[in-house]
């Protein structure tokens, strides 16, 4: 249980091998297109801690964005597109749902992730220095 309020840890490794996945991928002889499933997988333990945790701690509510009509109706169009005929095959559709879908519950780590507003500036400064060239 103990692991489970550490969910932040593992999103700061996702945020990483987001920033550094490119780069290791590169280095490796072949480049194999594997690799890739590797900020997947971090990003699935850290969505399966983070939402254990709000169980285990039923005090804390969750955070419901006030788009979040806006988020199921997108969701439902692209369920929806699934289903299009046209499609060379079941995979591109399945692909393309993970593209749409998979990062959008990053809303709630994202919110949840700093505990006060200062923190998140020190955050986003951070990015800023991060980006000059």
């Amino acid at each position: 249980m103990a692991i489970l309020l550490r969910w932040r840890v593992g999103v700061i490794f996702l945020f990483l091998w987001f920033f550094l996945g490119d780069s290791v991928r590169k280095l490796i002889p072949g480049q194999p297109p594997e690799i890739l499933l590797v900020g997947d997988a971090l990003l699935l333990i850290a969505y399966l801690f983070f939402f254990a945790h709000h169980l285990i701690k039923k005090e804390e509510k969750l955070w419901i964005p006030p788009f979040w009509g806006s988020f199921l109706a997108f969701a439902a169009i692209a369920i929806i597109g699934i289903f299009n005929p046209s499609l060379p095959s079941f995979a591109t559709a399945a692909i393309g749902l993970r593209s749409y879908l998979w990062f959008v519950p990053l809303v709630f780590l994202g919110y949840e992730f700093f505990e006060d507003k200062e923190k998140f500036l020190k955050f986003c400064r951070i990015l800023v220095w991060l980006a000059i060239p």
